[in-house]
């Protein structure tokens, strides 16, 4: 069966959705996580911005809790 290029990027793209959401899940729960200006939460281990963080696939958890 032949898939067609648009099938693999949209299964990707679900994979990446799926693993940014599971992340994000994991770093609400995380003692570290810290709000800044009530509004954007960040990691108190490594200073970063936890919505864009927890969106680049190349990044990782200081933890290593992802």
């Amino acid at each position: 069966m032949e898939i067609k290029t648009s099938e693999k990027k949209l299964e990707l793209n679900i994979r990446e959705i799926d693993n940014i959401h599971l992340r994000r899940n994991i770093c609400k729960t995380c003692p570290e996580k810290k709000r800044m200006l009530h509004a954007v939460d960040y990691c108190g281990q490594c200073g970063c911005v936890i919505f864009l963080k927890t969106a680049i696939v190349t990044e990782k958890c200081p933890l290593d809790k992802w």
